[in-house]
């Protein structure tokens, strides 16, 4: 299979798991996750493998940022609520950075033949989404569905930091 295409590949299935859960369970907008999925995230996903060959900390770094500022902030027009506690949005916004580096920057490391981090990677974010998918889909009130799905997505995210750490010191 060509590199490009298993690079978006790896990157739509990251996509995937938090716009299954963003724009499917909780806006019920399935036909509009598939579509936003198929030609946004396709593009980002091909911007990142365009930037493979820059230094590792700055294509993390450029992905986070095109994906917070300009797609988050500028495009969706989410920007940061100035009247969130410090805590709120430091979990949201960083863990809205690393999300779009994960689509973005990831598959640059799961397509590095010298990199050992892909099992644990893996595990922990199949085991951290199952939970996060679970407990949401149990949550008998839609407001509680919702903060849980979001704050754990994020969470999540921030906590691959770890995997992106230990990438970038080789």
């Amino acid at each position: 299979m060509n590199r490009a295409l298993r690079y978006v590949l790896i990157g739509l299935f990251f996509a995937t798991v938090v716009e299954s859960i963003n724009m499917g369970i909780l806006a019920g907008d399935w036909g509009g996750m598939v579509s936003t999925i198929l030609v946004v995230y396709s593009f980002f996903a091909y911007l990142g493998y365009l930037l493979r060959n820059t230094r590792p900390l700055l294509h993390l770094v450029v992905m986070g940022l095109i994906g917070l500022v300009g797609i988050e902030w500028v495009l969706i027009g989410t920007p940061p609520r100035l009247g969130d506690s410090f805590l709120t949005l430091f979990v949201f916004e960083f863990g809205i950075f690393f999300y779009w580096a994960t689509v973005g920057f990831a598959p640059r490391m799961f397509l590095d033949e010298s990199w050992g981090g892909r099992r644990g990677f893996t595990r922990f974010y199949v085991a951290w989404f199952a939970v996060v998918y679970l407990v949401g889909l149990f949550a008998t009130r839609g407001d509680i569905r919702f903060v849980f799905m979001q704050v754990a997505s994020a969470l999540g995210h921030i906590l691959l930091t770890r995997f992106y750490v230990g990438y970038l010191r080789g």
